[in-house]
């Protein structure tokens, strides 16, 4: 992949989970990187850097799914997950001009997203979506940040959509790691 040498768009996936439930979630933030180069940490855009009028309001957006222990046994890695997706990230965006583009924005991403639902079909699965937000979003950068001890070295290397199947089963099996599901994960196709 070339290095990335101007601003773009960069999809975060990550697990999430609550002590308090069975339930595990994946989470794909965005971000605006200046460069990267897939390897290393990513020089990220900065509050005076000027962001192209197409991205502002992106790294205000979150996706969000869900998934059980009894989802992936009965259903396998990629067809387990619902709930997908695309919203705002409530953590982040500020009243204002901050929200009014976050709103925006993903209102233009979801409805690119539903002309390729028009054209290629529904999304079946959270890869097909992911794929789809991705194309809508022109995402540069996908990245795992995972903070387990087995991936942890790893949470800067550059994915591409291709990626996705076995970066969801990574996530699965972190989730079931630390819920300790104890479920044997299929391989993804």
């Amino acid at each position: 992949m070339k290095p990335i040498e101007k601003v773009s768009v960069m999809a975060r996936l990550a697990t999430i989970n609550h002590r308090w439930s069975d339930y595990g979630h994946i989470h794909v933030s965005f971000s605006l990187v200046k460069s990267a180069n897939y390897y290393d940490t990513p020089e990220f855009v900065g509050m005076g850097d000027e962001i192209p009028k197409c991205l502002s309001g992106i790294g205000d957006l979150l996706i969000t799914s869900q998934v059980g222990p009894g989802d992936v046994a009965e259903k396998g890695v990629i067809d387990s997950y619902y709930g997908y997706e695309i919203a705002l990230d409530l953590n982040q965006p500020k009243i204002g001009f901050k929200l009014d583009e976050a709103l925006k924005s993903g209102k233009r991403i979801h409805k690119r997203i539903q002309k390729l639902n028009d054209s290629e079909g529904y999304c079946s699965n959270i890869v097909d979506y992911l794929r789809y937000v991705f194309r809508a979003m022109n995402v540069k950068y996908i990245t795992h940040e995972s903070y387990s001890e087995r991936r942890f070295n790893q949470r800067w290397k550059g994915y591409k959509a291709a990626d996705l199947p076995v970066l969801i089963e990574r996530c699965t099996e972190e989730l079931s790691d630390d819920l300790g599901w104890n479920l044997p994960i299929n391989q993804a196709v």
